[in-house]
């Protein structure tokens, strides 16, 4: 009996301290969650390019409407809400033609003149297409040493994007049960050729336009490789291929000095109202010469996975006509990583609550518990929210936020 309550004695305090000690580290954790974000400045200054340095395009049509019957617009003006154009059949041979066409066929000065004195209408963005319409694309990510410090990654990778683009304004239905959904404002360049090497993309046409780029950061820690220090890209295909997560600009820019209009264009987001991006092209650590160089020579690696299989980056080393290479992003984005803190409160729990009789690693463990706690606070995009992503020459992307339960 004596050495009963001897045990017990013993065993009471430990019980106490152990449980005040994960209760301090789990609060300790929180702040991942719940900081700071302070405003950033705003693309206020919306305007057309110069055309006589690059033209602005655009297509109409209705929701669905299939490739073929795509409406081609030469843009004369723009507001944040809506573009002044002239459509570009009458001016065209019959059949279907895209921007690069219209400017191979009508010439660039002749374009010029057409957008001064032809016929225009007013079409509202929410009104128009998505810029492009392949279903594969190239990525980028921590591009932007600002959000490469944010996440504590700060070299640039790589990964393919498998989702067709959705339209300037539209719905991006979310489980946030199971989701943590986040936004990115980014630049996005296409070709006028299947590209093969830097000999073909140093003589091609280049289009310019915005993209939003919203992620799972759930699928996204759940698909990435146990020992992983700095991101390699792995799991993001699935975490940013999902229905609605890559919206594209209403404008799409073709520039004479696609480096000089890159490196001058602002973009920014707006999360209700309240900015939460800025950067300018001159921010990014690669451009997009080297990104396409980089994913030339990766191209056929098949390092990624997609839906559990593995995918290349590039298929056949060539990134085709009409396919996205994506610039990533800036800081300002609701995601971290899980700080040390955050780190040591879940190895505490994983310890001393009975953590490890889940069955999973310690890593698995504070993926699973860092992914609980941010969904628990609400901390990442919920219904309701609207996320407007703005340029300087490349118009307005506005999405809102819906239950996945409710979406039609």
């Amino acid at each position: 009996m004596k050495e009963l309550i001897v045990r017990t004695s013993f065993l009471i305090p430990a019980a106490l301290v152990t449980s005040l000690y994960a209760a301090t580290l789990y609060l300790l954790a929180l702040p991942d969650w719940n900081f700071e974000r302070p405003d950033t400045a705003r693309v206020t200054d919306q305007t057309l390019a110069d055309p006589n340095e690059a033209l602005t395009f655009a297509f109409s049509g209705n929701a669905g409407t299939s490739t073929e019957d795509r409406q081609l617009l030469l843009v004369t003006s723009v507001s944040p809400a809506q573009a002044t154009a002239i459509d570009l059949a009458p001016h065209l041979p019959s059949g279907q033609h895209d921007a690069f066409d219209a400017i191979n066929i009508l010439g660039w000065e002749a374009l010029v003149r057409l957008g001064a004195t032809g016929q225009s209408e007013v079409y509202p963005f929410d009104a128009l297409l998505p810029v492009s319409d392949a279903q594969a694309h190239v990525a980028f990510g921590t591009n932007f040493a600002s959000h490469g410090e944010e996440v504590a990654n700060e070299t640039p990778f790589a990964f393919p994007r498998l989702l067709q683009p959705s339209a300037p304004t539209s719905e991006l239905a979310v489980d946030t049960r199971t989701a943590l959904m986040d936004y990115e404002v980014e630049l996005c360049m296409s070709f006028d050729r299947d590209i093969a090497s830097l000999t073909e993309f140093d003589s091609a046409r280049k289009a310019v336009f915005l993209c939003g780029d919203f992620t799972d950061r759930a699928a996204m820690l759940r698909g990435m490789p146990d020992g992983e220090d700095t991101f390699s890209g792995i799991g993001f295909t699935d975490a940013k291929s999902l229905p609605g997560a890559f919206p594209t600009g209403p404008l799409l820019v073709i520039p004479q000095d696609w480096r000089s209009f890159v490196a001058s264009e602002a973009i920014a987001t707006e999360l209700d109202g309240r900015s939460m991006q800025f950067t300018e092209g001159s921010d990014m650590l690669m451009d997009f010469r080297q990104m396409v160089g980089f994913a030339l020579e990766h191209g056929n690696q098949d390092n990624w996975t997609y839906q559990g299989a593995a995918v290349p980056l590039a298929r056949d080393g060539v990134i085709r006509r009409g396919q996205v290479v994506l610039s990533g992003t800036a800081d300002g984005v609701l995601f971290r990583p899980p700080s040390r803190r955050t780190m040591a409160a879940h190895i505490g729990g994983y310890l001393l609550l009975g953590g490890f009789l889940s069955g999973d690693t310690p890593r698995r463990y504070i993926i699973e518990q860092f992914i609980e706690n941010g969904i628990d606070e609400k901390a990442m995009l919920q219904p309701g929210d609207t996320v407007v992503h703005r340029a300087t020459r490349l118009g307005t992307i506005k999405t809102t936020v819906v239950s996945r339960a409710n979406a039609q």
